[in-house]
């Protein structure tokens, strides 16, 4: 295991006092990356955020939509179409054995029309909600942005005063 993973060490060693922390929090604030600032990536975030569970929300109403048309196609093939009745009359036709069924033989158990149709029903697929999380709508930044503010810059704040050793220990 590496001295840095193990929390012996940097608990006794690496974070014993505040110096090591400091100097780790310098270089970042010296050599960082990020041009934008912690406020403006935060709001960044929410605004993809926003649009990420607005299109999940359409996407969830396409699939209701689209549920609610295979329902109706299914209840309207059956509406069309007895099937039972139909296998009890293509058993009619000719010399029907127990097991056979004219032209159709090949292992049939005989059975009324209305259990096969219950076999060869076809079931509609589960309403999307049981499938998939419901999402409530974000508030829009422009609404929150102004409380949400406050927020960051005390959270930002916050970071600093946080004592690794804290943090670390299990």
């Amino acid at each position: 295991m590496s001295k840095y993973t193990d929390q012996e060490y940097l608990k006794k060693e690496q974070y014993k006092d505040a110096s090591n922390l400091d100097a780790r929090i310098e270089v970042h604030k010296r050599f960082s990356e990020n041009k934008q600032g912690w406020a403006s990536w935060v709001f960044d975030t929410y605004e993809t955020l926003t649009v990420d569970i607005d299109e999940y929300r359409r996407n969830v109403m396409k699939l209701t939509e689209e549920r609610k048309n295979i329902v109706d196609d299914i209840n309207l093939f059956y509406r069309k179409h007895d099937l039972g009745t139909m296998m009890d009359f293509l058993r009619g036709f000719g010399d029907v054995g127990q097991y056979k069924s004219g032209s159709m033989e090949g292992g049939i158990v005989q059975q009324s029309g209305q259990q096969l149709e219950e076999k060869m029903r076809v079931k509609p697929p589960p309403p999307v909600e049981k499938l998939l999380p419901s999402i409530p709508p974000v508030a829009p930044l422009s609404q929150i942005k102004r409380p949400m503010k406050k927020i960051i810059e005390q959270a930002y704040k916050l970071q600093h005063q946080l004592d690794l050793k804290e943090i670390v220990q299990p």
